[in-house]
């Protein structure tokens, strides 16, 4: 009898959580917190800072896990945004669930995303708590899924991608400047090191750097479970 005006009333609700979050603005230090917010120190949770591109603001996952899973999100094309615990979904009397990641994409869906270590060493709770939210969820037109550690790339490469984010964001590259870029790297015969495209458009008067912003976006491809080192073989996608 509790559940039933609650679920009835849950799509109106999340939708509004949902624009709520999309609308809201950062804090003074540009840092986006969401409905349940998460600091430094905190029992049991190892937030970390992620300086997001998509957001033009600073996110605060929980864990390590969730600061990767935002790398994968800042370089997925169909993200227009996301939010760290940005939904609040009653469950039942009394239990409350906030699920880590709310995505949207740019054809409109919403999608709920919930890290954990692994899928398979959950417990009863858990799966219970996430098999339910998954059907509400469901209901209201969000897509719902648990994302674990077999679901993102190995250590090297997120370590490589964590580079070239982090040397990428420095500045904004506008579309003629990364198509420029393009051009430069067409005109050379198939892969080339590392090191020979940063001197290309160097010799070009555009910025070396636009090169770890095309590859952390795929637009150029690499072998990125090897060490990011100047001799990496480079080119465009084929």
């Amino acid at each position: 009898m509790y559940l039933a005006p609650i679920h009835q009333a849950l799509p109106s609700i999340l939708l509004q959580q949902a624009e709520e979050a999309f609308s809201t603005k950062p804090d003074l230090a540009n840092v986006l917190h969401g409905r349940r917010r998460v600091y430094p120190g905190s029992r049991g949770k190892r937030p970390a800072y992620f300086p997001s591109r998509i957001n033009n603001a600073t996110m605060v996952p929980e864990s390590q896990l969730e600061a990767f899973y935002c790398l994968l999100l800042e370089r997925d094309p169909n993200v227009a945004g996301y939010r760290c615990q940005a939904l609040e979904i009653e469950l039942s009397q009394g239990q409350r669930y906030f699920p880590d990641f709310l995505i949207r994409t740019w054809d409109g869906r919403w999608l709920v995303r919930e890290i954990k270590p692994n899928r398979g060493h959950l417990t009863d709770e858990e799966q219970a708590r996430h098999s339910l939210a998954e059907k509400l969820l469901s209901r209201c037109g969000f897509d719902f899924s648990v994302i674990d550690t077999t679901d993102l790339p190995g250590p090297i490469q997120i370590e490589n991608l964590y580079q070239l984010y982090n040397r990428a964001i420095a500045r904004s590259w506008s579309v003629q400047e990364c198509n420029l870029a393009m051009e430069q790297i067409g005109q050379l015969p198939g892969p080339q090191p590392l090191q020979a495209l940063y001197n290309r458009l160097a010799g070009a008067g555009l910025s070396p750097l636009i090169i770890d912003y095309l590859l952390f976006h795929g637009r150029l491809e690499a072998n990125l479970d090897l060490p990011l080192q100047l001799d990496l073989q480079v080119g465009v996608p084929k």
